[in-house]
């Protein structure tokens, strides 16, 4: 019931209260959520990598999707969204806000959730194209941007 809870404030953010309130959760209720929207994301391109499979059942190779596939994509999505943090508090020093890292991190992992769910829909609908991939970059851009602009100002 929590990472509903979750997941609503995700769609709502960058509302104050619902940042407030993501803001309050432990890192392991984040790590928690992430991996359960990597999940949502991971299933349909296993599918799809799968059944391209025309070589007939191998085992290695269905271990190796099934198993080392999700790690990865977990790997690099821990890797993305540090680097995506980094800069992040970049713009914001650009921009004079008050950012710290710890807590951009969090909010990012948080602010990806409606890229993702657009990403997946996309592709199930459409499959791999281009303009789907433009599309999700731009509203992660937007969605941190305006993350970006919810928090005050520094005071000089």
């Amino acid at each position: 019931m929590k990472l509903f809870h979750i997941f609503k404030d995700c769609l709502l953010l960058p509302q104050k209260d619902a940042m407030l309130r993501l803001n309050r959760l432990q890192m392991k209720n984040t790590f928690l959520y992430y991996f359960v929207l990597l999940l949502i994301l991971i299933i349909p391109l296993e599918l799809t990598v799968l059944q391209k499979n025309t070589t007939g059942p191998n085992d290695f190779y269905i271990t190796q999707v099934l198993i080392l596939y999700p790690f990865f994509m977990i790997f690099y999505a821990l890797i993305g969204i540090s680097l995506l943090t980094f800069l992040t508090v970049l713009m914001g020093k650009a921009l004079k806000r008050k950012l710290k890292f710890q807590l951009l991190w969090k909010m990012i992992a948080f602010t990806l959730t409606k890229p993702i769910l657009v990403f997946v829909f996309a592709y199930i609908m459409l499959g791999n194209q281009i303009i789907v991939n433009v599309i999700v970059m731009l509203l992660t851009f937007i969605s941190i941007l305006r993350l970006i602009l919810a928090y005050p100002k520094k005071k000089l």
